[in-house]
C-alpha cells in the first residue's frame, strides 16, 4: 500500500470517529495523521462530546452546539487554529497548535480564559 493511499484511509477512519463525537484518546496528538489539514474541535474536555472537523484556509462559524462552547482541540503538525470570539467584535483570539485537552487553562490575547468562548475558527498550516 503505498503511503498517500494509507494516509487517506488513516484520515478518513480519524473523520468518522470526528464525526460520530466518539472522541479520542487520550494522547491524542499521536493519532493526528501527518499531511492532513484538518483540526477537530470538541465541545467536551479530553476530546468529548460533539466534534466539528476544521478544513484548512477558510474561517469557519461555529454555530448551534459549537457556538461557544469548544473545550478541547487537536490540531494536526504543522498548523494552526485561530479561535475568535465575536462577542467581542473578533478581537480576543487564541492560536493554538497540537493536542490541548482542556482550554480551562489558555488564556486569549487579552489575558482571559478562553474555555466555551469560541464562535469563529480558522485553520492555517504549514508544511
Amino acid at each position: 500500500m503505498k503511503d498517500e493511499e494509507m494516509k487517506s484511509i488513516t484520515a478518513g477512519l480519524f473523520a468518522v470517529v470526528a464525526a460520530f463525537g466518539l472522541g479520542v484518546p487520550a494522547g491524542a496528538d499521536d493519532y493526528v495523521v501527518p499531511g492532513t489539514h484538518e483540526a477537530i474541535v470538541y465541545t467536551g474536555t479530553s476530546y468529548q462530546g460533539k466534534s466539528m472537523v476544521i478544513p484548512q484556509g477558510r474561517a469557519v462559524k461555529l454555530s448551534g452546539r459549537m457556538n461557544n462552547a469548544i473545550a478541547s482541540v487537536v490540531v494536526p503538525h504543522g498548523c494552526i487554529l485561530t479561535l475568535h470570539n465575536k462577542h467581542e467584535g473578533l478581537k480576543a483570539f487564541v492560536r493554538l497548535e497540537g493536542a490541548i485537552p482542556s482550554l480551562r487553562r489558555v488564556k486569549d490575547n487579552q489575558g482571559n480564559a478562553f474555555v466555551n468562548r469560541a464562535s469563529r475558527a480558522h485553520l492555517r498550516c504549514y508544511d
